[in-house]
């Protein structure tokens, strides 16, 4: 039931915004964490680099590091 006033309509109109920022706020959530899994993933593999070489990596081997990366986490599926 809608309060005397106030269209159902309008209703509505809040839920899919609440909806939106919803959405909004997770693919935000999601990006920062991929940036932090990809940063984590590169530091560890440059110092797995200083400890079996002495030396952090060219950017040749960064290179082909950065094809091992297993890839960002995705938005679950909905059912």
């Amino acid at each position: 039931m809608t309060r005397p006033g106030r269209p159902r309509a309008a209703t509505l109109d809040r839920a899919d915004h609440l909806k939106a920022w919803a959405a909004s706020a997770d693919q935000e959530r999601r990006t920062r964490l991929n940036q932090r899994l990809r940063k984590a993933f590169i530091e560890g593999a440059e110092e797995d680099s200083r400890r079996r070489l002495g030396r952090g990596l060219t950017g040749e081997e960064l290179e082909r590091v950065l094809w091992r990366y297993p890839g960002d986490v995705r938005e679950r599926p909905t059912k």
